[in-house]
């Protein structure tokens, strides 16, 4: 027999009562109003199916309880894990910078450090800027651990230096002869900031080599990358072992034989035991579950992974770099006559600029057009390229200048134009403020945007001579 629907029949959305909670249930107060009507007894309600109505009584609801349930308290802040208590995704990654010039390299861990290093003897300091701390390493390797110009400990064997802001500095050695060792390469990682200094020992790791690779690439290249013998920590204007004793030439010889803190597993602090904890009691709550998968929106379903900029990269050495922008495109840069190249790894298309400044836009050794004003040239894959140029005489101009920007990857060039812009002067500085400097630096003249083995313009026509003369007039 077909039923209507029933009176006082449970609602699936709101007539559920969790456990430990009491069963009241809604309908007897909302359905009040008809108990007792057409002689229906007091508590009753009537069912009703189609032509018979009857009248059934409601079953008897006693109220049910459930014992609470003790739980324990929260850990203290100071045990949560440092994924959930110190999340490094709410912190923004300072910008790190160098250049390298003759031998010798400058890097900025932001405003906090300064990194100089000289490949003449290995040596290389660390300055944090904010409490004037300066420790110098040097030869075979000594170390100067709080800059009063006196020799406190001197390693052998790899060893790691942690600073304040939590940097690490690895550092590898070469022999240096008579079972001594230099500094020979710094790998230098905090969150996503990477550098690595190689070629810093002298000529005994290469002669005339130090260079810098910069990349976004830090939390990989630090998993990669194996800690030293052992690691010491940067405390007020000294360092500390891993048990917080000030390093001497014994604790660094315990360490190297990786019998003292800070050397292996001994390098872990043992946190203080938990006080005994409060308890509380919580009343249990009905949480709904969530919908089917099949119901969820798409946007939250089907939401895509998050885009992480490619790895970019770049060397300097003898007045030419190399900069890798991920593994997409590669640029090279020659102080000699302003010249430098765009290579499509991919498509293998190559831009060749040069002089004052000619393009050779497919790579087939063929001018194809001048420019004399700033310039913009967009890539493929959203890359931004812009050109700066100075004054080369007789009314023509040289690349100077070339500011790389992509998301949060940034480059600037400086020091491009020959002896036009100051002799020897080429650098590179890197860093991941790119959508910043972006914002900040103007669009050339014109912008031209790279398609297939050639450039075109914002109307799609391949770029000549006539169109950049005609942009470059309205431009004023």
């Amino acid at each position: 027999m077909p039923y209507l629907p029933v009176v006082g029949g449970s609602n699936p959305a709101v007539g559920l009562v969790p456990e430990g909670v009491p069963a009241v249930p809604m309908f007897n107060v909302a359905l009040g109003q008809y108990a007792g009507a057409a002689g229906v007894p007091v508590g009753a309600y009537q069912y009703l199916p189609v032509n018979s109505p009857v009248v059934v009584a409601p079953a008897v609801l006693s109220p049910a309880y459930v014992a609470p349930t003790l739980l324990a308290p929260p850990p203290p802040p100071q045990f949560a894990s440092v994924a959930q208590n110190q999340s490094p995704s709410s912190a923004i990654d300072p910008v790190w910078t160098h250049e390298v010039h003759d031998g010798k390299a400058t890097i900025h861990l932001g405003d906090k450090y300064t990194i100089t290093a000289d490949e003449k003897d290995g040596t290389w300091t660390v300055r944090n800027n904010e409490t004037g701390h300066v420790t110098k390493i040097h030869g075979d390797p000594h170390v100067d651990a709080n800059g009063d110009g006196k020799d406190d400990f001197d390693f052998k064997k790899g060893m790691t230096l942690q600073l304040d802001d939590g940097t690490k500095i690895t550092i590898d050695t070469a022999d240096y002869g008579n079972g001594k060792s230099i500094s020979s390469k710094l790998t230098i990682t905090n969150g996503s900031n990477a550098m690595v200094v190689e070629g810093l020992g002298d000529d005994k790791d290469g002669a005339n080599n130090l260079k810098v690779t910069q990349s976004n690439a830090g939390l990989t290249l630090d998993a990669l990358t194996s800690d030293g013998s052992q690691t010491i920590h940067e405390q007020g204007q000294g360092w500390v072992d891993g048990a917080g004793r000030e390093v001497d030439q014994a604790s660094i010889d315990a360490g190297e034989e990786g019998r003292a803190p800070g050397a292996g597993s001994q390098s872990q602090y043992t946190p203080q035991p938990l006080a005994t904890p409060s308890y509380y009691y919580y009343t249990p709550v009905f949480v709904p579950p969530p919908p089917p998968v099949s119901m969820t929106p798409v946007a939250v379903n089907q939401s895509p992974p998050p885009k992480t900029n490619p790895v970019w990269s770049h060397e300097v050495h003898d007045g030419k770099a190399t900069i890798h922008l991920g593994d997409k495109y590669t640029i090279t840069a020659d102080e000699k006559d302003g010249t430098w190249t765009v290579r499509n790894n991919e498509t293998g298309h190559v831009s060749k600029i040069h002089g004052d400044p000619h393009v050779d836009a497919n790579g087939d050794g063929k001018d194809d057009f001048d420019f004399k004003k700033g310039m913009t040239l967009q890539l493929d894959d959203g890359t931004k390229i812009t050109v700066d140029t100075v004054d080369y005489g007789k009314g023509k101009t040289i690349s100077s200048k070339l500011t790389i920007t992509n998301g949060d990857n940034a480059m600037v060039v400086e020091g491009l134009g020959d002896d036009k812009d100051g002799a020897n002067n080429l650098k590179v500085t890197q860093s991941n403020a790119g959508q910043t400097l972006d914002q900040l630096t103007s669009d050339g003249a014109q912008t031209i945007y790279e398609q297939g083995q050639g450039w075109v313009d914002r109307s799609g026509w391949q770029v000549n001579q006539a169109s950049i003369d005609a942009n470059e007039q309205a431009a004023g």
